[in-house]
């Protein structure tokens, strides 16, 4: 029954941790830019404008950081699949001794957990970089 129970802990802390890793993205609001940029076009020199000079510059700076910052989350979550793998396979060859049993469970709890730090930090990530 333990076993059981401990199962469906997991999927569902799995699963939960998939549904709130979706980014929600909503339309841009484009008349608020629109009126910048026609105020820009009237007074070119105020400070506003000045960071509008090149628009390009922070985005190429933002996809590089989170290119950078997607590999590496996808490298760990990769890595927290293929210890909850081991993990898995040390339970079953552990054969009932309480001390490999112990220890492939508490391997099993550690990957679960990094898996799921993972996950939330990709979408911190992208939501925090989606909002600059």
């Amino acid at each position: 029954m333990k076993k059981i129970f401990l199962s469906l802990v997991m999927i569902a802390g799995l699963s939960g941790s998939l549904v709130f890793a979706m980014p929600a993205s909503a339309a841009p609001d484009t008349s608020t830019e629109k009126n910048i940029q026609e105020l820009c076009k009237a007074n070119p020199n105020s400070s506003v404008c000045a960071d509008l000079k090149d628009p390009n510059a922070d985005t190429a700076l933002n996809n590089t950081f989170r290119n950078i910052i997607n590999v590496l989350i996808f490298v760990a979550g990769i890595i927290a699949v293929i210890m909850i793998t081991i993990s898995g396979i040390r339970f079953v060859t552990g054969r009932g001794s309480p001390d490999a049993v112990t220890k492939a469970r508490n391997m099993l709890i550690y990957s679960i957990v990094g898996l799921v730090i993972a996950v939330s930090a990709f979408a911190i990530v992208n939501f925090v970089l989606s909002r600059l």
